[in-house]
């Protein structure tokens, strides 16, 4: 079980895959143009 928090800068384009996204890391990562994947 991995679960992705924020903490520090985003600055590239990335795509993360993980079980558990905290609200403001899904935010950051999307609002740079990522994407997220959630895995099972």
């Amino acid at each position: 079980l991995v679960k992705v928090l924020a903490k520090g800068d985003l600055t590239k384009k990335l795509t993360v895959q993980a079980c558990k996204f905290s609200k403001k890391a899904k935010d950051i990562i999307e609002q740079n143009g990522g994407n997220i994947e959630i895995i099972r």
